[in-house]
């Protein structure tokens, strides 16, 4: 007798439109005991939206959703709804009557204490991803809903949500880029693609091998199409060059002949017209599987030697709190560094200082080399205004680029139209803003490009041509990431990491 797997939500037919643009066009699915499922897909294709219908947080869908369990979505962390200065146990208090248990699997989960003072507003993003976890765990749900969770999560974090992953009693569908993460915790893929779901029955590995294999298999598609038109154009053009000598031998005959000659003179033409503009449609509607990636152009005149050494330097906030003490630290041109440690040890604030001559919560002896251009894309994206437009964006950085080299610029990061262009930051998702934002630091030339948690919004695809630039780049470059696949991909060459308040190499 085989066992029968409890299906715990099943969806049908479900559309989902916004701004006239249609997000889900008719998806079925279901979530059953023990699924494990990876959602992905690029950004704005409606992963959040789904994950958000099948929590029951909105009504703007059509079709059907039955939930037979209990269900919890922890979404991607809004820094603007933790802003409040209230301690952590009220905040909790009124949403979960139980607060105090949520102190205590923070503390078993991730082996550190959050006291239930604490004031909300000063936690850190990775902070207030582990609360929301904790928060979630502990209410036993049969199904979670993760939207990024990996996002903000130090390495030990990381390693703790893993584990709990792997071992849970309960279906999960988790949105991450962590291609590592994803591999070690999905047994299926669910990827959104022009408002279509694919179901893959595997890991991410798993899922990127028959991708890759479809878009081979729709190549020589596209490819066997081509020669088709070809050999049609051939054919029909003899046809019709026939049948016009035809009617040219007997204009001066018969009419009835004369007639009859024209009319094959013309069903040629039109069998050849009609034929090629059929293949050609079957082309194009196969050429739109094929997505159209961003492509990032890091602009550098290559230098070498020095451009900041730091002796004994201390690592000091304005209230006199020590972060990093007895630091010693040189980089060079042409370096790629990568910056590790827990959430809230001081990574973000270190980075920050090592813009030229800016270094003023850093003491100790300090050294620059010739001068040099930073650009600092950080996890918050403040390089970019939000009351602008994305096109007005491009100009507040690089005062001398001309129109077209802001369209190109913009088009490389696939914000190819004028309606593109002249939408609002404020309207954008998460992963546009990103986008914007490698566009804004790629407009001029970078000598020191420091990235902090870069792969946080963006999907995999971008990712991956992010990785790409960055490899190819030859100015120095210095991250903060906990994603190891990302940095294995950029080629980093030094790790340091901050512990005990101190600057390791490692």
């Amino acid at each position: 007798m085989s066992f029968q797997y409890k299906t715990l939500i099943q969806f049908k037919n479900i559309s989902l439109t916004f701004d006239n643009r249609s997000v889900l066009d008719c998806i079925s699915g279901s979530i059953v005991d023990g699924n494990r499922i990876g959602l992905i897909g690029v950004n704005g294709s409606g992963k959040s939206s789904l994950l958000q219908c099948i929590a029951g947080l909105t009504d703007k869908y059509t079709g059907d959703i039955v939930r037979n369990c209990s269900v919890e979505y922890i979404p991607q962390l809004d820094f603007e709804l933790y802003r409040k200065d209230v301690p952590l146990h009220q905040y909790l208090g009124d949403i979960y009557e139980d607060w105090w248990k949520v102190f205590r699997e923070y503390e078993k989960l991730f082996k550190s204490k959050l006291e239930d003072d604490r004031i909300l507003s000063t936690l850190s993003g990775g902070e207030i991803v582990k609360l929301s976890l904790a928060l979630a765990l502990v209410k036993s749900p049969e199904v979670i809903l993760f939207d990024e969770p990996t996002n903000h999560l130090d390495l030990n974090s990381l390693k703790a949500l893993r584990s709990v992953l792997i071992n849970a009693n309960f279906s999960f569908v988790i949105v991450s880029h962590n291609i590592n993460f994803l591999n070690s915790t999905a047994n299926t893929i669910w990827e959104i693609e022009k408002g279509n779901l694919n179901i893959y029955g595997g890991n991410y590995k798993f899922y990127k091998e028959e991708k890759n294999n479809l878009v081979v298999k729709q190549k020589e598609e596209i490819n066997a199409l081509n020669k088709e038109i070809n050999k049609l154009q051939k054919v029909s053009s003899h046809k019709y060059s026939q049948a016009r000598s035809l009617h040219k031998k007997v204009s001066s005959r018969n009419p009835y002949v004369r007639k009859l000659a024209g009319k094959k003179s013309r069903n040629a033409k039109i069998l050849k017209t009609e034929t090629e503009k059929k293949t050609i449609e079957l082309i194009e509607k196969k050429k739109k599987l094929l997505n159209k990636n961003a492509y990032i152009d890091l602009n550098t005149e290559q230098k070498s030697g020095l451009i900041l050494s730091i002796n004994k330097g201390w690592l000091i906030l304005p209230n006199n709190q020590e972060l990093i003490k007895d630091m010693d630290m040189n980089i060079y041109h042409e370096n790629r560094i990568a910056i590790l440690g827990d959430n809230g040890i001081g990574k973000t604030t270190l980075i920050k200082q090592l813009d030229y001559n800016k270094n003023k919560l850093i003491k100790g002896d300090i050294t620059y080399g010739s001068e040099y251009k930073t650009v600092y894309v950080d996890q918050n994206y403040d390089l970019v205004h939000p009351e602008k437009s994305i096109f007005e964006n491009i100009p507040v950085n690089n005062k001398l680029i001309t129109y077209e080299n802001v369209r190109k610029v913009l088009g490389n990061v696939c914000f190819p139209s004028d309606w593109d262009i002249q939408k609002t930051v404020s309207t954008l998702s998460g992963g546009e803003t990103a986008r914007l934002a490698f566009a804004i630091a790629t407009s001029s030339d970078i000598d020191l490009l420091i990235l902090d948690e870069p792969t946080n919004n963006l999907d995999i695809d971008t990712v991956e041509v992010i990785s790409k630039s960055l490899r190819e780049f030859n100015g120095t470059l210095i991250v903060i990431s906990h994603d190891m696949h990302f940095l294995k991909e950029v080629d980093i060459k030094d790790l340091y990491i901050i512990k005990n308040r101190r600057l390791q190499w490692i």
